[in-house]
């Protein structure tokens, strides 16, 4: 990466970068190009003006780094300039204000005529919330922007601006994840094509799983093959690769020692791998990379690698999975980077070649020509045969076989030669081992048995193997069974729709049956309680209702016998008076009552008071006076003998 002013002799395409305040821009792009430590990012500094900075990568960048306050009008660059705007927007603050401006950036490009410009939302610091909130809040902010330019007057320019959305953090891959996607799509997209067709083609030759082609000084993956990228296997390549450039300046000054050549007893197989039918004394074949430290470095071919060999790294994670370095170019070059004015190298015709030397184009050689390993586009196909093209392992039915250019025409039956390449690779702890191609001349569908000699047909998928050339698909896994390569999307088949279709039908009867009959018993044990409550409701009303009527009849009973009562105690009472009050004056004695203001009274245990009234002239004693009134049933004085008593 380069910090300097843009160079005048490269054509670098401009990326925008801007947000509101404290939304991370400049934190990202530090942890992205100059690779701090995200702890680190606390002490940048406030961005206050538009920092320019130059990056190299698969293409040259010119990235503008923008303060939260720039806006189209004082941004002093039409957008027409830029190839990208990446906005970034913090996922904890407040949506409105910087929903509001994105929408003024896209209807900004949208006004000035701007119609292929790309935009990236970068919703920023995910670490802040947890995976769930987090989640919700990503899906609200997408969804107010498309709302937002949905509303737009003239057009709705959710449709007219496409716009990937990306939740990123500093602390993990998402940020080099983003711009790995970023820096492919405004990278010339036959470019990318061509890419991901060698992606393609190399994973299933070497029995990949994933491939990636790394940026080393981004960690980005400018491409990849056509299998989705799982984040778990990107994040383990781009730790791997920051392990590897670490200490990649520890080991600068070690000079490269000269290869040993591999002994034939030392090849290690695999249940993947054919066992390799060799002739005595022949020796293994390397490619021009692998042989540069066996021969004299003086000469031409010092030139073509002054600095030896390039990077390479094995490690393994697991007992079936090893993780594969290997350097390609130098961490200077970007191949689509020329000036505008620049010649590029002519392109070679249809019917030439371009040799491993890369001098001149050549035209492509007949059957019997010398030919370059692994090189099947230097021979020429047969003609008018299209069936002898497979597509995977040959060219139109013509490939490079042991040096020399041959038709891959044999067919069922006959007999047949094996070519044996072998890689060399290094598992965990520095041990090696050999990855085979095997390649023959066999028709498609077909493939040469080492030990019978003649071409077999291949097995079809779910057929049990020991190699992969065994296979239609090239892939015998682990389980010496014929499988799809991997990678490979998984297609569900007819019967597997038709299966999930009724077992969820099946599914959705049985719940509403079970709901059913639950409801059923549910409504049945209410209605039971609702009768047994009823029935003691009732119950209890007819025992109020006896009760009371008990209660009456008694009342009224209790009544005819007070009365009866009454006018005895009358009778009584006045023959009573007029013998023990012959001498008394009635009038007087009354008086006296009255005039007592503290009559004594005693209540015995029965509650039966006897009153007392005093006797002035007999001295200290009392003469008891009639009993007062009783109580009746009811609680109350019986008024017939108040009455009686105030009469008397």
């Amino acid at each position: 990466m380069d910090k300097q002013p843009p160079v005048t002799g490269i054509q670098r395409k401009k990326v925008l970068v801007c947000g509101l305040r404290k939304s991370g821009k400049t934190s990202a792009l530090r942890v992205l190009t100059h690779g701090i430590a995200p702890k680190d990012t606390f002490y940048i500094e406030t961005t206050t003006q538009i920092v320019k900075e130059n990056i190299n990568t698969i293409i040259p960048l010119e990235v503008w780094d923008c303060p939260g306050s720039t806006t189209v009008e004082n941004l002093g660059a039409p957008l027409s300039q830029f190839s990208s705007i990446v906005f970034f927007i913090d996922i904890q603050d407040d949506y409105h204000l910087p929903i509001r401006r994105f929408y003024d950036l896209v209807v900004a490009a949208y006004e000035a005529g701007i119609t292929n410009l790309p935009f990236e939302v970068l919703v920023h610091k995910a670490e802040a919330h947890s995976e769930d909130y987090r989640v919700d809040n990503f899906r609200e902010i997408q969804q107010r922007i498309e709302d937002e330019l949905y509303d737009y007057p003239s057009q709705p320019l959710h449709t007219f601006y496409p716009i990937n959305y990306y939740m990123t953090s500093v602390y993990d891959h998402t940020t080099h994840e983003a711009f790995s996607r970023i820096v492919q799509r405004i990278t010339s997209q036959v470019h990318v094509a061509a890419l991901e067709n060698l992606m393609n083609v190399l994973t299933p030759n070497c029995s990949m799983a994933k491939c990636f082609l790394f940026d080393v000084n981004l960690r980005i993956y400018v491409a990849t093959d056509a299998s989705p990228v799982d984040p778990g296997s990107y994040e383990a390549c781009s730790e791997y690769v920051q392990t590897i450039l670490t200490f990649a300046k520890l080991y600068q000054n070690i000079p490269a020692h000269p290869r040993a050549q591999i002994s034939m007893s030392s090849t290690l197989t695999s249940p993947t791998t054919p066992t390799p039918q060799y002739p005595s004394g022949a020796p293994f074949q390397f490619n021009k990379l692998e042989a540069v430290n066996e021969v004299d470095t003086s000469g031409p071919q010092e030139e073509l690698f002054p600095e030896g060999e390039w990077a390479s790294s094995f490690a393994q994670l697991t007992p079936e999975t090893t993780l594969a370095y290997w350097q390609i170019t130098g961490q200077d070059e970007f191949p689509f980077g020329y000036d505008r004015d620049f010649t590029l190298p002519p392109m070679c015709p249809r019917d030439q070649f371009c040799p491993d030397e890369e001098d001149m184009c050549l035209p492509v050689m007949l059957p019997g020509s010398a030919c370059q390993l692994n090189r099947d586009d230097q021979c020429q196909p047969p003609p008018d045969r299209p069936e002898l093209d497979d597509g995977f392992l040959t060219n139109r039915g013509a490939m490079c076989f042991k040096y020399t250019c041959q038709y891959a025409n044999i067919t069922l039956g006959q007999s047949c030669e094996v070519e044996n390449t072998v890689y060399v690779g290094y598992a965990g702890g520095g041990q090696e081992f050999y990855n085979i191609i095997s390649r023959d001349r066999c028709a498609p569908k077909l493939w040469c048995n080492a030990q019978s000699g003649v071409c077999e047909p291949k097995a079809p998928l779910g057929a049990a193997c020991s190699a992969h050339k065994q296979c239609e698909t090239y892939t015998c896994n682990t389980k010496n069974v014929c499988a799809q390569p991997p990678g490979t999307p998984v297609r569900i088949q007819l019967w597997q729709y038709v299966v999930t279709g009724a077992g969820i039908i099946c599914l959705m009867i049985g719940m509403s049956i079970a709901l059913f009959m639950s409801h059923k018993r549910s409504r049945a044990k209410k209605l039971g309680e609702i009768r047994s409550y009823f029935k003691e409701q009732t119950s209890y009303r007819n025992s109020i209702i006896s009760m009371h009527t008990t209660a009456k009849a008694r009342l009224s009973t209790n009544s005819a016998s007070t009365y009866r009562d009454s006018l005895c105690q009358f009778g009584g009472a006045v023959r009573e008076s007029y013998e023990d009050d012959k001498d008394s004056d009635r009038r007087g004695l009354l008086t006296r009552r009255s005039e007592d203001e503290h009559p004594d009274h005693q209540q015995d245990s029965d509650d039966e008071g006897v009153g007392y009234v005093h006797n002035h002239h007999g001295g200290g004693n009392f003469t008891p006076i009639r009993p007062p009134p009783r109580m009746n049933n009811s609680g109350g004085w019986n008024p017939s003998e108040w009455g009686v008593a105030r009469r008397w």
